[in-house]
């Protein structure tokens, strides 16, 4: 167990990279199996994110050990990053009205109606409510406590910002297996948008001084709109197509933003991070 720690602390990024596939594939995945089985279809909302906790949770439990192992007061530490202050509330609603617009955008260009968006809003909106906290709770966090909460912070003590959210892109690209094999040119326009999305989300991270809640917020309003919509009007081939569609539309509006974003700011990108901490370890960079 010792030799086992002292390999950890030696090489931390390929540590976590292994623990985050290795919870959310060999535990994860068989959880998810056997849970979505087990739930009745009858709910479908839950069947939907319960059982699937283990696998997106997977980095950030990679994370918490990974933090343990390097002090006491690690997990601790790295918690109290998702905690908002003042100057996150705004920026994070900012980045839900964003995000939701972006959302509507992407099933107009998709041939839904304003029409039909209103009324089925109106008639679910508790739904979306429950789908947008459950994608905070279970999706956003579990991922971003370790993606942008440990990853990004390790890889940005090292390298550039750019190298950085490169880097933490491709990881988390990768990490979406099961979406990586559903065809090279669906594969690869996957990536490149998760990789766009780390652009995004470092951007965001770095304005929070390496705090976790607007990036865990524009986590869940990515995901919450469409996942949503799949839900009261997929189930058919003209409902599918749109759903499919509007995904295809968010993801060229992602990768387009980031782009603009980096070209806009390229002296910013490939600089260091230099706020506080971000070279000198994780009990200053959670301060």
């Amino acid at each position: 167990m010792n030799r086992l720690r002292g390999w950890a602390g030696a090489h931390p990024i390929a540590a976590f990279v292994l623990l985050a596939f290795g919870i959310s594939y060999l535990v994860g995945w068989p959880t998810l199996m056997v849970g979505t089985g087990a739930m009745p279809p009858s709910a479908p909302l839950l069947r939907g994110y319960l059982p699937r906790i283990l696998v997106v949770y997977g980095p950030a439990l990679a994370a918490l050990l990974l933090a343990r192992n390097a002090e006491a007061s690690g997990p601790t530490l790295l918690l109290r990053r998702v905690l908002p202050t003042r100057r996150d509330v705004p920026i994070a609603i900012a980045v839900f009205l964003a995000s939701g617009i972006g959302s509507a955008i992407a099933l107009r260009v998709a041939g839904v109606g304003l029409a039909e968006m209103s009324r089925t809003v109106g008639a679910h909106a508790g739904l979306l409510v429950a789908h947008f906290a459950l994608q905070l709770a279970v999706v956003a966090l579990g991922e971003e406590l370790g993606w942008r909460g440990w990853l990004l912070p390790h890889l940005a003590a090292r390298t550039s910002r750019l190298r950085a959210a490169l880097g933490t892109g491709i990881i988390w690209g990768v990490w979406h297996v099961p979406l990586l094999l559903s065809g090279v040119a669906a594969a690869v326009r996957f990536l490149l948008f998760v990789i766009g999305v780390s652009m995004l989300f470092t951007w965001l991270w770095s304005q929070a001084r390496a705090r976790l809640f607007t990036v865990i917020v524009a986590h869940a309003s990515l995901n919450a709109p469409l996942f949503f919509w799949e839900q009261v009007s997929g189930g058919t081939p003209a409902g599918d197509e749109r759903i499919r569609r509007a995904w295809l539309v968010l993801q060229v509006m992602y990768m387009a933003a980031a782009l603009v974003l980096v070209l806009a700011r390229w002296r910013w990108w490939i600089s260091a991070e230099l706020h506080p901490g971000a070279l000198r370890g994780d009990r200053k960079l959670a301060a």
